[in-house]
């Protein structure tokens, strides 16, 4: 990603010499007016970030901008910012339109290139329908603005977001539309602990370290959950007859990311202390054949510590250990036609601090069939270990619709006059898309992944779908 913004500033620096001001007046705007546009707007955005210390520093950046060029513009107590226009003359009876996109204080340089490509647009647009540019703030990753956005103006007959794609996956398609994204169901499963005096001598600490972790959001075959890993681990030594007593388990920092960390303290049976180094020795073997390639600043450890006066309650240890050994980590669902995940869980946290065991699971699925199998089967599974279960948080669902009319134009424009037919995906990353689709009345709305190698082309993509007609249908 750095490589590709390293060489988008280098190209922005040279054009930028050459930008001349004012709206283009050609009829037909063309990639290098596109390209040297949303360069100089670009550029502009980065050099004011440096003096964002709020989010509504960055409002008023958007307001001035607006006000400069006679461009209807409001701002809300969300810290939102919404600039439309008019319909041109003969386009009042086309599809109105909304192009959104967040704004925040951070990751300025691939959030400042959707901004940018919005700014430009209702700059330069001329032969459009009505359209709202929606500026959401985002800066905590709360979806604040989205959230809070008044309904009234969502009303609109499409609605496209824009998105940075390379700080979600590295493997998207040149162009890629998301249609649908993920709900979640944040869970907790907890159980007041208690604790006896030890009754061995031998203690260690086994610890997985500096993990690359991540957005939970972010699918993988290969991601290794160090809370899971080390459950594994403890449900074979017990299986094994290896005698131990838990002193600790923590790890991990939030449900929707994945852990970098987790560490455990334990005592063992003197006559098991043998069988157990090995069985560790081995997990570590298998932990960097798997993982070692990709894991490039990991440790795993175990390290001898001092005896451990007090541990865990039997019954304790072993709910734990039957929970982790049951609970569900990675996919859960998955359609085998279509090769697409439904369903994820991600063990996101773990502690035993306080008297109390908590561990904190994050469910992911693009259907609410799924998200609903999820919850029950963390139900089920929490009676079973003898843990207490609450359901924390929910996220809602963005279903994707087949008779999506706007997903069909900008699918037809992309084949048929791009030559670049988009790759419709579902994303399993929370989206701001899946708070606007509750007002009932918005109805064809997607996401378009933007970045560096596809910007101009998508910018000549959204001045087409600016001033389509309506269908026969609508």
């Amino acid at each position: 990603m750095k490589i590709k913004i390293s060489v988008f500033l280098i190209t922005l620096l040279f054009v930028s010499s050459f930008l001349s001001c004012g709206i283009i007046s050609n009829d037909e705007i063309r990639n290098d007016q596109i390209e040297t546009g949303v360069l100089e707007e670009y550029n502009n955005l980065m050099k004011a970030s440096k003096n964002f210390t709020s989010v509504k520093k960055f409002d008023n950046y958007l307001l001035k901008w607006a006000n400069k060029r006679d461009i209807k513009v409001s701002y809300d107590n969300y810290e939102n910012v919404i600039m439309s226009k008019a319909p041109a003359a003969g386009y009042e009876n086309g599809n109105s339109i909304n192009i959104q996109t967040s704004i925040g204080l951070t990751d300025m340089d691939e959030r400042c290139l959707s901004i940018a490509m919005s700014l430009f647009l209702i700059e330069n647009a001329k032969e459009n329908n009505f359209m709202r540019i929606i500026f959401t703030n985002n800066d905590k990753g709360d979806f604040s603005g989205a959230k809070g956005l008044n309904s009234r103006y969502l009303f609109a007959d499409y609605q496209i977001n824009l998105d940075w794609s390379y700080d979600k996956t590295k493997d998207l398609p040149e162009f890629t539309v998301i249609n649908g994204s993920a709900g979640t169901a944040i869970s907790q499963m907890s159980q007041p602990l208690q604790y006896v005096d030890s009754n061995y001598s031998k203690a260690y600490e086994i610890a997985i370290k500096d993990l690359n972790g991540g957005d939970s959001g972010v699918i993988s075959d290969r991601q290794p959950n160090p809370i899971k890993i080390i459950g594994d681990l403890l449900a074979s030594c017990k299986s094994s007859g290896i005698l131990f007593e838990l002193g600790s388990f923590n790890g991990g920092s939030s449900p929707g990311t994945y852990p970098t960390n987790a560490s455990i303290t334990l005592v063992i049976n003197d006559n098991d202390v043998n069988k157990f180094t090995k069985k560790v020795e081995n997990a570590q073997n298998k932990f960097k054949d798997t993982y070692g390639d990709i894991e490039e600043d990991y440790t795993y450890s175990i390290t001898e510590i001092n005896p451990l006066d007090q541990v865990l309650k039997l019954e304790n240890t072993d709910s734990i250990v039957s929970l982790l050994y049951t609970l569900i980590d990675g996919v859960y669902l998955r359609d085998e036609e279509k090769k697409e995940t439904l369903a994820t869980s991600n063990i996101g946290k773990i502690s035993t601090l306080n008297n109390e065991f908590k561990l904190i699971v994050c469910g992911r699925s693009v259907e609410k069939d799924g998200l609903n199998q999820l919850k029950d089967a963390y139900t089920i599974i929490a009676a079973l270990s003898d843990m207490n279960y609450s359901l924390l948080s929910e996220t809602p669902i963005w279903e994707a619709k087949d008779s999506n009319e706007l997903l069909n134009a900008v699918t037809a424009l992309g084949k048929d006059k791009y030559g670049i037919e988009p790759e419709t995906l579902r994303s399993f990353t929370e989206t701001e898309n899946a708070y606007f689709i509750q007002n009932k009345y918005l109805i064809n709305i997607l996401s378009i992944k933007i970045n560096t190698d596809n910007y101009v082309t998508q910018t000549q993509l959204l001045f087409d779908i600016i001033k389509e007609k309506k269908s026969a249908a609508s």
